[in-house]
């Protein structure tokens, strides 16, 4: 990945096709409309400033690409740079079928308009390249850094104006066509612009089938809760633990053995006649705590953290 995209930083030039997609999501469940996209021409000098902020700022992630590690790792949850198949991302296919008719979309004549994102996609003979800027719910689309002023659908000025795009030197993500993968310097706000309820749905709905056959004891009333659309922050870890196939290697038995350690901690669990008992929320973060590996003893003073985060440190 990071030789592609260094190849891709040294082989900007003029000569590439550079546009404009100003990007908003929607809570509708057919992915065809989920998403609803405006478009726009960058040109002349606009155009030149843009690909030279795109340059820069692949440049400067250049060390944070030594170590990309998958959006979904079990060993090491943080990075400056995460890796993903797009294949995985629900909805996306359709995203790029809609940028792909990039003629038949609406024209972004106005910046007084509701988007979550801005794209900018460069096209280098076959391959396709999107960079995605978040957009501050709080702030409106003008504010920022590089000034384009928007004219008939176009980009083509840099110059101080009420109509102008300010763009930030500094992309949340980036999606590479010729690797069929998401570069992601922001894993929260790649998670806030596409929909991983089905993600986070169908690893929850496999757990609930593993631990059935685990000797665990499920409430129903929480099963039937964690399969709607709430619990999304327990669904997102239950996702990370699925992919890292921590579930099909859980053994109460061992758990029984060890509570005693965990109940330093203060977490409780709740094992009778050898069976784990998750009887509500409280009951499933607390073994969500203990499989992801978060109890943590500082070497010098001794003192218990529960970690939110982790990065595994090579002996």
């Amino acid at each position: 990945m990071k030789e592609s995209v260094l190849n891709l930083s040294e082989n900007i030039n003029n000569e590439v096709s550079l546009r404009l997609y100003a990007l908003t999501r929607n809570n509708k469940n057919n992915p065809v409309e989920k998403y609803e996209l405006r478009f726009a021409q960058i040109e002349g000098s606009a155009k030149v400033e843009v690909l030279e902020i795109i340059k820069k700022f692949l440049n400067n992630k250049n060390s944070d690409m030594d170590n990309i590690i998958s959006f979904f790792n079990f060993d090491e949850d943080y990075s400056p740079c995460y890796e993903i198949d797009s294949a995985k991302i629900p909805g996306f296919e359709n995203l790029i079928n809609l940028m792909s008719q990039y003629m038949n979309l609406k024209a972004l004549r106005s910046l007084d308009i509701k988007v979550d994102s801005i794209v900018l996609e460069i096209i280098r003979g076959g391959d396709r390249f999107l960079f995605f800027q978040r957009i501050n719910p709080k702030k409106e689309i003008t504010k920022g850094g590089l000034n384009m002023v928007l004219s008939d659908g176009s980009f083509n000025r840099v110059i101080d104006s009420k109509s102008r795009l300010e763009l930030r030197p500094y992309f949340d993500f980036v999606y590479m066509s010729n690797k069929n993968k998401f570069l992601i310097f922001d894993k929260n706000k790649f998670e806030n612009t596409f929909d991983f309820r089905e993600i986070y749905n169908d690893a929850t709905k496999t757990l609930i089938e593993i631990l059935r056959g685990k000797n665990v004891v499920v409430n129903q009333e929480l099963a039937t809760a964690l399969l709607s659309n709430k619990h999304l922050a327990i669904k997102k870890k239950i996702t990370n633990l699925h992919f890292g196939k921590i579930f099909e290697n859980l053994d109460v038995s061992i758990l029984e053995m060890t509570k005693g350690i965990y109940s330093e901690f203060n977490i409780n669990l709740e094992i009778i006649d050898g069976k784990l008992h998750i009887r509500d929320e409280k009951n499933l973060k607390n073994i969500l705590i203990v499989l992801s590996e978060s109890c943590v003893k500082e070497a010098a003073a001794g003192t218990k953290f529960i970690a939110k985060s982790k990065k595994r440190i090579e002996a």
